[in-house]
């Protein structure tokens, strides 16, 4: 027995010296998994409505008065209709022979298409494809007037009623409403022609008033904006203290956008696409840590670009030339603002730059932009 022990051992040792090695069962379990997406969509349900059904209703002297009087003749006329698509987002209003004090009442269905629930966010007025007003609520009552012929006079007035942030599921329609009156100053022998054209988003991301994502860096970074380091840095901070000592705080909120340059040439910067109507205002905060001196001009500029990249404005711009603001200074947080000449999309572009040399890099700091 002990020979045989022996014999076993031996080949144990003779197998491990030949790499022989001794393995467990295994088997592997391998998890697979689906993500699907949702759609947000609408359409404009079913024929809309109006309050002319013969003979004029007139109103006195504004929609705002709500005197409505139906008169003994039919002399105007309102024909809408909705865009020539499967899924209708635009409707345009024609009133022919019409005169002043000639008004009507609208009402139409908004159906939800989509399986993400909606909201309607805002609601553009074209003339010629073109936008001219956009509102984003009707509480209080908006009253808003609209220049058709674009002879600097108003034409319209409209009442807007309802259906702004009110949550819509797939296969649910809300009704809304709107009532126009032309006034004294619409051109006469002409047909008086809009369109309206609702803009919905889903449900969990709306706000009202027009949006700006991320504006103030309250989710403690950049989300929403595309940053362009360049070999710099770009933080979300909760305060910084500039090399002349000043301690910047944020304007509002807890977090503001701190960008920084690295070396000769560099150039750090964050953009945002906006949407805004025409005449909205865009606001916004910046300041600069200045740590350069002339020649080396370092600067932290604002730029509004159009949808095109064309310069629209440099609202704020500060570079360190002396005698001011000067080298190694410690500029102050600053308001400054931009007025949309025209509705469309727009690009923010926060900058700060290096110029010349690689020791001595300077800072941008940005918060709180807002549309009003």
């Amino acid at each position: 027995m002990k020979k045989i022990g022996l014999i076993s051992l031996i080949l144990v040792l003779a197998m491990g010296s030949l790499g022989v090695g001794y393995a467990a069962w295994t088997d592997t379990i391998t998890i697979s998994g689906t993500v699907t997406t949702g759609d947000v969509n609408w359409e404009f349900w079913g024929l809309p409505s109006q309050g002319d059904s013969g003979n004029d209703p007139n109103c006195f002297w504004t929609l705002e008065d709500n005197n409505w009087v139906i008169q003994e003749k039919d002399v105007a006329s309102t024909t809408i209709e909705y865009e020539k698509t499967d899924e209708p987002h635009l409707m345009t209003v024609t009133v022919d022979n019409a005169y002043p004090y000639y008004g009507n009442h609208i009402g139409f269905g908004v159906h939800g298409l989509g399986s993400i629930p909606l909201k309607i966010w805002k609601v553009n007025f074209l003339v010629n494809d073109i936008i001219i007003s956009t509102i984003y609520d009707s509480s209080p009552p908006v009253y808003l007037y609209l220049d058709l012929d674009g002879d600097g006079v108003d034409d319209l007035e409209i009442w807007w009623g309802n259906g702004f942030g009110e949550q819509l599921h797939e296969s649910y329609t809300h009704d809304i409403s709107f009532a126009f009156l032309v006034l004294q100053p619409a051109p006469q022998d002409s047909s008086l022609t809009f369109s309206i054209e609702l803009v919905a988003i889903q449900w969990d991301r709306y706000q009202q008033g027009p949006l700006i994502s991320n504006g103030g860096f309250e989710t403690g970074d950049f989300t929403g904006w595309t940053v362009t380091l360049n070999g710099g840095t770009a933080q979300a901070v909760i305060q910084h203290t500039g090399d002349a000592g000043t301690v910047y705080d944020p304007v509002e909120g807890n977090y503001f956008a701190l960008i920084k340059t690295d070396g000769p040439g560099s150039m750090t910067t964050a953009t945002t696409e906006i949407d805004m109507c025409l005449g909205a205002t865009l606001k916004g905060w910046a300041a600069f840590d200045a740590q350069d001196y002339t020649p080396f001009v370092d600067y932290a500029k604002v730029r509004i670009l159009d949808s095109d990249n064309n310069v629209m404005a440099t609202p704020y711009y500060e570079v360190c030339t002396e005698p001011i603001p000067g080298p190694y200074k410690d500029l102050p947080w600053t308001e400054w603002q931009w007025t949309a000449p025209s509705a469309g999309i727009y690009t923010i572009e926060l900058t700060v730059s290096n110029a010349g040399d690689s020791i001595l890099d300077s800072y941008g700091l940005f918060d709180a932009h807002v549309i009003e």
